[in-house]
């Protein structure tokens, strides 16, 4: 068939199925599935660049080369837009850019704390969290993303820093995942192995729990690595190497744990959820690749997704 009759074909396709969700909107449902595309992975690597993908593995892009070492990405729905965290020396800064690389600003920069290097958006709230580091105060900060005015959210973290933090918007619930150690790329600070991960109310301060506490292998190692919630769903899924390095699935209160995927030749450090896809995505420093599983039935579906130029340092889904 030629070009010009594959697209009647779609248009006399895609009419027909709006026609039947007009006329029959109890089954609008089925139809929107039909309608649905695939979602759009961005990551970051620290080769110092901005990335992205669709999750059926075409349109690969690098959207950006950034001056300085990137970590930890956020999406923000409402203004279609993606952040991320940069380091050079002793700055720490969070950058934003439209979806396809363009508009760059740099909204927010720190010169005196260990931070940001972890990030989570409210898209209810249109909220930004990230965390700093002051001396021997671990801290989360938020801001709303216009304008942007920086307060304390979270101090009674005992944990020297933050890894991994997600947003519940139905529950109106935080998880983190913390360490005394931090390591991304050739970059480390912190010793020990202890960590855990915490869960408390979005909407109040200093409000929150340690819920899971372990420690991983030796000495200047991460216990706990990413974490991502769906509130609708009603589970979470976190990063761990206590006793193996492995993925665990959990309950919204962070309980009925069950190993999802265990570590075999590759490792596991930042997760995203591709919610509609049914899938699980994660990153792996050892051999510079992002992973993806099934999230709905255990060790199904296991790949490697895509292998890349150097060491992934954040991770985040666009529906």
């Amino acid at each position: 068939m030629n070009n010009a009759g594959e697209c009647m074909r779609r248009i006399v396709l895609c009419s027909f199925l709006l026609c039947i969700a007009f006329f029959f909107p109890g089954c609008g449902g089925e139809f929107e599935i039909l309608l649905e595309g695939p979602a759009t992975l961005y990551w970051t690597e620290y080769g110092r660049t901005v990335n992205s993908i669709s999750t059926d593995g075409s349109d690969k892009r690098i959207l950006l080369h950034v001056t300085n070492r990137p970590y930890d990405m956020a999406f923000h729905a409402p203004g279609e837009r993606i952040y991320w965290a940069e380091r050079s020396g002793g700055n720490y800064e969070i950058h934003s850019a439209r979806l396809d690389g363009t508009g760059e600003t740099v909204p927010y920069t720190n010169n005196t704390n260990h931070g940001p290097t972890v990030m989570a958006i409210d898209q209810d709230a249109d909220i930004l969290y990230w965390n700093e580091r002051n001396g021997g105060n671990n801290r989360i900060w938020r801001s709303a993303l216009d304008p942007f005015a920086k307060v304390t959210w979270e101090n009674n973290i005992t944990d020297d820093y933050t890894y991994g933090f997600c947003i519940d918007t139905i529950h109106r619930k935080s998880y983190f995942t913390v360490n005394d150690y931090y390591q991304t790329g050739s970059f480390n600070v912190g010793s020990g192995n202890d960590g855990g991960v915490y869960m408390g109310d979005l909407d109040t301060s200093d409000n929150k729990s340690r819920l899971i506490t372990g420690t991983g292998p030796s000495a200047d190692s991460m216990a706990f690595r990413g974490i991502v919630v769906d509130g609708d769903g009603g589970y979470c899924f976190y990063a761990a190497y206590i006793g193996s390095l492995r993925i665990i699935k959990t309950d919204l209160n962070l309980q009925n744990g069950v190993v999802w995927i265990t570590a075999d030749g590759f490792g596991i450090r930042k997760l995203a959820l591709d919610i509609n896809g049914k899938k699980l995505y994660w990153t792996s420093e050892y051999d510079n690749s992002i992973y993806r599983a099934d999230s709905h039935l255990k060790n199904l579906g296991m790949e490697k997704f895509l292998q890349l130029d150097d060491t992934p340092t954040g991770l985040v889904i666009v529906p």
